[in-house]
């Protein structure tokens, strides 16, 4: 519900600058299609007790528009709905009691799940100090970058080394329900080196004030656990674009993403009863986002 009403404000916000812009000639619209690959990954440790990894994979195909002018650029990126992630995978290791050396020898308890992922991202950004040299453009940015992930994990097939590996759970149905927001401030060098008809770009942003809030939601198990988590982020991009004429271009973009955050967990019934808190837990991201577009300028 959240999510939908911030799509419905930017996309108001889209249309009232894009109406401005064009009443002063200085629009560009982006349609794009491409593909989001790489992971969503969480870690809880007791060190005393136990380690569990969750890798959550983002292997989606995406759409894309942009709107952007000379100082300012709005990107809002989507999957479909529930589409097809790959597989998500939890490992468990537990320390035995007596045996210091026991934990992280090797799992104790692994699953493989197919997973079904609806994915949104926004990235907005403000360009504060635009220089010329020679034939190359030189912007530093502002901006802001918010990612939604929404996964349910299905069709579990469960592990253990107590048991010579064979199955010990399988189900057919909804296993897990996890969905995880990044919050990306940062800053930006962005250039642009044109010839002729050809453009090509480089930039790089950084963040060390990424905030990342997450729920995670066991639905075999009567648990809920939450994460909130602070850290950092490092974006590097480039583009290339060929101008088919003056109004109309092509253009691809790749952007490579990494994100580390540490945090708490907590984890609650569904009654709210505290269960654990204060749980070392580290939230981490790597993205890979390709996609091509058509540019239209007005």
């Amino acid at each position: 519900m959240k999510k939908t009403y911030l799509i419905t404000i930017v996309l108001l916000l889209l249309t009232l600058i894009l109406t401005v812009s064009i009443s002063v000639n200085a629009a560009n619209i982006e349609i794009g299609y491409g593909s989001l690959n790489g992971d969503t990954t969480y870690i809880i440790e007791d060190k005393d007790r136990f380690k569990s990894l969750l890798e959550f994979p983002l292997n989606v195909n995406i759409v894309n528009l942009k709107f952007s002018n000379d100082n300012f650029e709005l990107n809002l990126a989507s999957s479909a709905a529930d589409a097809d992630a790959g597989t998500f995978y939890d490992t468990d290791w537990y320390r035995q009691e007596g045996n210091e050396e026991s934990i992280y020898d090797e799992w104790d308890i692994y699953s493989e799940s197919k997973s079904d992922l609806t994915a949104f991202i926004l990235d907005c950004k403000l360009s504060l100090i635009p220089e010329s040299i020679k034939d190359k453009d030189y912007k530093f940015n502002l901006g802001y970058k918010y990612q939604n992930f929404d996964f349910m994990i299905h069709d579990v097939i469960q592990w253990s080394s107590y048991y010579d590996d064979e199955d010990i759970f399988t189900s057919n149905g909804n296993v897990l329900d996890y969905e995880v927001d990044y919050h990306i401030p940062y800053i930006e060098l962005e250039t642009e080196t044109v010839k002729d008809k050809y453009t090509t770009g480089f930039n790089i942003a950084i963040s060390p004030f990424v905030n990342v809030y997450d729920r995670d939601d066991h639905l075999l198990r009567d648990k809920l656990a939450y994460i909130t988590a602070s850290g950092r982020a490092i974006n590097i991009g480039s583009k290339y674009t060929y101008n088919i004429n003056k109004n109309v271009s092509f253009n691809i973009n790749f952007d490579l993403v990494n994100i580390y955050t540490e945090g708490k967990q907590i984890q609650k019934n569904y009654r709210g009863r505290v269960l654990f808190r204060d749980i070392d837990a580290v939230i981490k991201s790597q993205q890979l986002l390709f996609c091509t577009a058509i540019i239209v300028k007005f």
